[in-house]
């Protein structure tokens, strides 16, 4: 299924340039896909050196650390798993989907910060992002980040644990909480999500072909497709795949949704021209846009403290979270003023 002829075609290598430059390739589009491809030539019988061999057993560390964080946050709280190991099992014996990070969806916010807790617990987290989305900042998103097995030639441990699933539809559609129950549905949509950060790349295609063989009906394809508004970027992602391989039941929802084609042309694009966004963190609440926290201070366990709570001070507004103090912000440049004034609102509130 997943050949070096193929993994030539999907990163545009000359076969007569060889595998060297095929591994080139699949650095220059993604840092983890050389992984993917490095494992598929050992399948076909090459040979690997030392660090093809040390390539490989990183990435199976990588893959097998996450999969037992995974085991402890969902043993401890209602999350669920996008991508990663969802799309990974399905992958053919001996070839590896490399794991960048793992995206989890919490049914509630209380359940996110639950397992935000057990992963603090868990691991040697060294940050811990957050982002309030939707309207009001309804929904969080928290990104964890912790040291590597090798913190010069590996990136770090990354977890992405959120209240919505496919979060990176925020600035351009609202938000919706729910996922489908059909796993393969579920991890369908994430591929067709990578759209809102980046044009579709070979591991997008390669994630389409792993899913051929055991999609569903066409029909509920479409349904699931068009209720959760992923029209356009299925339609472009499918439409770019049968330009590499056979789609086999997946052609019938191409065909179906190439109406959608035009439209993904530039939402995105067309919703940066019209908007006009504000950088003030109770604007942006109000008008449903993201908000970033700039924490204030250190990771800081609250087991008394199970959501978080908006604060506004003259100057702008704080959130109290069960990890945690953070300032609001619209940007990454804060003035100085702004963040001392939120640290001396923070302690007053602390005692």
């Amino acid at each position: 299924m997943i050949t070096i002829p193929l993994l030539y075609r999907l990163l545009s290598v000359d076969e007569g340039l060889g595998l060297n430059r095929l591994v080139r390739a699949a650095y220059q589009t993604s840092y983890h896909l050389p992984v993917l491809v490095v494992s598929a030539a050992q399948q076909e019988g090459i040979v690997l050196g030392p660090v093809g061999s040390e390539l490989l057993r990183r990435a199976r560390t990588r893959g097998e650390d996450y999969a037992r964080l995974y085991e402890v946050l969902s043993a401890g709280a209602d999350v669920r798993q996008l991508k990663g190991h969802a799309l990974a099992h399905r992958y053919p014996p001996g070839v590896i989907r490399p794991s960048g990070d793992m995206d989890l969806v919490a049914a509630d916010a209380e359940t996110l910060w639950k397992a935000a807790r057990l992963a603090v617990a868990h691991r040697p987290v060294s940050d811990v992002d957050m982002t309030l989305m939707g309207a009001g900042g309804e929904h969080t998103l928290l990104h964890f980040e912790w040291p590597s097995e090798d913190v010069l030639m590996d990136p770090l441990g990354q977890i992405d644990l959120c209240t919505a699933a496919y979060s990176e539809r925020c600035k351009v559609l609202p938000l919706r909480p729910d996922m489908p129950e059909d796993p393969w549905l579920a991890c369908f949509l994430a591929v067709c999500e990578e759209r809102f950060q980046r044009g579709f790349n070979a591991k997008d295609l390669i994630d389409v072909l792993v899913l051929v063989e055991s999609a569903p009906s066409a029909a509920q394809v479409v349904d699931t497709v068009e209720e959760w508004d992923f029209g356009p970027e299925a339609a472009e992602l499918l439409d770019r795949a049968s330009g590499f391989f056979d789609l086999g039941p997946l052609d019938a929802v191409r065909k179906a949704l190439l109406p959608h084609l035009s439209a993904n042309r530039d939402r995105r694009t067309q919703w940066k021209a019209d908007v006009d966004e504000p950088l003030d963190a109770r604007e942006r609440l109000g008008a449903g846009l993201p908000v970033f926290g700039m924490p204030l201070g250190g990771i800081s366990v609250r087991p008394d403290r199970h959501d978080l709570e908006l604060h506004e001070f003259d100057r702008g507004v704080c959130a109290l979270t069960p990890l945690g103090d953070y300032l609001l912000v619209g940007r990454q440049l804060v003035d100085p003023d702004l963040y001392e004034r939120a640290l001396t609102e923070i302690g007053a509130l602390h005692g």
